[in-house]
């Protein structure tokens, strides 16, 4: 068996990209911590591939106390159980990095973490909308099991990030101002909490994938 463990430096949230080959020489593994390549030793032929995608940013504030942006959406994770590959042959990885939250607007979105480019996509979440553009929570990205929405902002508070997909469901939902539980299993990370104070960032999305939390008043 063997495995590679693909990771992307914090942002507002994390993620990871796992694979997982069989082969007959026994086990081993790899960690990537960034874009690279994976090349196919000899006698390899297929391999397992799970992938976490970068949560959203959160929204800004309003312009008075309390008045709360949306929480981003938590990343999506893909699994594909079997894919061939050729041995000797390289394979693109990139793995999506967390949207920032936004210190003016909207949250950014979160990236995608693919191998070999459209083979396997898991997708970001998306951006939570600032209080005067709308403040609604960024949707959760798409996979296997997606990950939860952000909550939506409001005068009382800010929207929680939402959690990533896990390994056997999706990610929960943000609300004022909690965050989405991560997904089940596996390495998935919640969303940042919203927060109720006058004036305050939410909090960063856990390690991987976790949607960032909205802030109230700056």
């Amino acid at each position: 068996m063997n495995k590679l463990l693909l990771k992307s430096g914090k942002s507002i949230l994390l993620m990871s990209l796992l694979m997982v080959a069989s082969i007959s020489r026994g086990q081993s593994s790899q960690v990537y911590s960034s874009n690279g390549n994976f090349i196919t030793p000899a006698g390899l032929t297929t391999v397992k591939v799970e992938a976490y995608a970068g949560g959203g940013g959160g929204g800004y504030g309003g312009s008075s106390n309390k008045r709360g942006g949306g929480g981003g959406g938590g990343g999506g994770y893909r699994v594909f159980n079997s894919i061939a590959v050729v041995p000797g042959t390289s394979y693109p990885i990139v793995i999506g990095t967390g949207g920032s939250g936004s210190t003016g607007s909207d949250g950014a979105n979160g990236n995608n973490t693919t191998f070999n480019t459209t083979t396997v996509i898991a997708y970001g979440g998306g951006g939570g909308k600032s209080y005067s553009n709308g403040r609604t929570g960024g949707t959760g990205g798409v996979g296997t099991y997606s990950g939860g929405d952000g909550g939506t902002g409001s005068s009382t508070g800010s929207g929680g990030g939402g959690g990533a997909g896990g390994i056997t469901a999706g990610g929960g939902d943000g609300s004022i101002p909690n965050a989405g539980a991560a997904g089940p299993g596996g390495i998935a990370g919640a969303g940042g909490a919203g927060t109720t104070s006058n004036s305050n960032d939410g909090s960063n999305g856990n390690n991987y994938g976790g949607g960032g939390g909205g802030g109230t008043k700056n």
